[in-house]
């Protein structure tokens, strides 16, 4: 923890779980090392006109690996989320919100294995988005009933 880190978290009141978190930034190149031995991945985007359409990258390689996800509600993000079943959107940035994450904690970290995966690639997976593009396509009349797929 560094001095930061612990204002935050004292200030939302999870300074407890100090043996329970590491909140680290790394470098993209570094995310697969760390998510391997992660419980769960947190990713709070700054609300903004710019970030509506943000979909981190790390979020898809965590729900790969069945690994839940703490995130604040951007885009369709939350939404997603909170209908795979796969992690837990923190709605607001107050006291009160970390507060409630903090008693469903140990319930969040439960969620970690092969149910967020399997979950998550039904309506996640290349297959399944390529499959939703070529109907799109067909639907406006781009392409032939068999072009995209393969």
């Amino acid at each position: 923890w560094d001095e930061k880190a612990e204002v935050l978290w004292e200030k939302v009141g999870l300074s407890t779980k100090r043996d329970r978190l590491k909140v680290l930034s790394v470098g993209r190149e570094d995310v697969p090392s760390h998510l391997s031995i992660s419980d769960a991945t947190l990713s709070f985007i700054k609300p903004a006109y710019s970030k509506i359409a943000s979909s981190p990258t790390k979020i898809a390689e965590s729900l790969a690996l069945g690994i839940p996800v703490i995130c604040n509600p951007i885009g369709d993000l939350g939404e997603q989320i909170t209908d795979l079943a796969a992690g837990w959107v923190l709605q607001g940035f107050e006291e009160a919100d970390f507060a409630k994450m903090d008693k469903e904690f140990d319930e969040i970290l439960a969620l970690k294995g092969q149910g967020v995966r399997v979950r998550s690639q039904k309506r996640l997976d290349l297959k399944v988005a390529q499959s939703q593009y070529a109907e799109i396509y067909r639907r406006l009349g781009v392409i032939g009933s068999d072009s995209l797929e393969r």
